[in-house]
């Protein structure tokens, strides 16, 4: 008579993640990073955006879609793959209960499965990743996490000592032409009061004193504590220049000259 069983030979063991790969990819990563700060600190491309929004909120979005994406693709790494298991496991079975029809068709009649089984199929012993595994993957998310807001906030560093170094070159600039012409630079003498207190709030913000638009010329200098009464006389002129109905006077140009060139000995003083 013809014996029919179901062999219970194991199978080779599912291959998980590599610890390695994952490694690798981490280490290319942070390259990366480093590779993209390099560079900003050569050049930023951002400079020639003209977008309204900050340019912080476009690297942020950016970062939150690359955290996005690699939490996708860790998910993908820890999804369990019992039914692909099943499904090889299956067709081996069918295909051992075939070579035992054929190579023991005289024996006795054996158990039909594996009393350990009811189903007669290998099941995997660790379908999914745990432990250790999950403790690996959450560490390499918290670094990848960690390098994201240290390059944000290192791009940030950058960009503003970039635009206070673009500042301090505009303003020595000018003060190269006013050194070398002198009030004739300026065509009448309420231009020549407005751009010199211009230019002093520019060498003020190139030296990291607070500047808003928003701000009036005195809440502006209520922040000012670099040479401050003499910032608080310079801006006097500024105002009535600006604003008072009164003929501004090359002798008003005068006092504002003489004012700056004292704010000067004390920026350069501060430097």
């Amino acid at each position: 008579m013809m014996q029919y069983g179901i062999s219970d030979k194991p199978l080779p063991p599912e291959r998980g993640f590599s610890y390695w790969g994952i490694a690798i990819v981490l280490a290319a990563a942070v390259g990366l990073v480093v590779i993209i700060l390099v560079f900003l600190g050569w050049a930023d491309p951002f400079d020639k955006l003209k977008y309204e929004m900050r340019i912080g909120s476009i690297l942020g979005n950016a970062i939150l879609i690359i955290g996005a994406v690699g939490f996708l693709a860790l998910a993908m790494l820890m999804k369990p793959k019992t039914n692909m298991m099943a499904s090889n496991q299956t067709s081996n079975a069918t295909a051992n209960a075939t070579a035992n029809l054929t190579a023991n068709a005289t024996s006795p009649i054996g158990p039909l499965i594996n009393p350990g089984n009811a189903s007669g199929l290998k099941t995997s012993g660790n379908p999914t990743v745990a432990g250790l595994d999950v403790v690996f993957l959450a560490l390499i998310v918290l670094s990848i996490v960690f390098f994201a807001v240290f390059a944000i906030r290192y791009y940030r560093v950058l960009a503003l000592r970039r635009k206070r170094k673009q500042m301090m070159e505009t303003a020595r600039e000018f003060d190269r032409k006013l050194d070398e012409i002198g009030l004739e630079l300026f065509k009448d003498p309420r231009e020549a009061v407005v751009g010199i207190y211009k230019n002093a709030v520019l060498w003020l913000e190139a030296l990291g004193i607070p500047y808003q638009e928003s701000w009036t010329h005195w809440e502006h200098a209520e922040h000012v504590r670099l040479m401050h009464e003499t910032f608080v006389a310079l801006t006097r002129l500024f105002e009535k220049a600006e604003y008072a109905p009164e003929k501004v006077t090359w002798e008003d140009a005068k006092t504002a000259l003489e004012l700056y060139s004292k704010m000067r000995g004390g920026v350069n003083a501060a430097q």
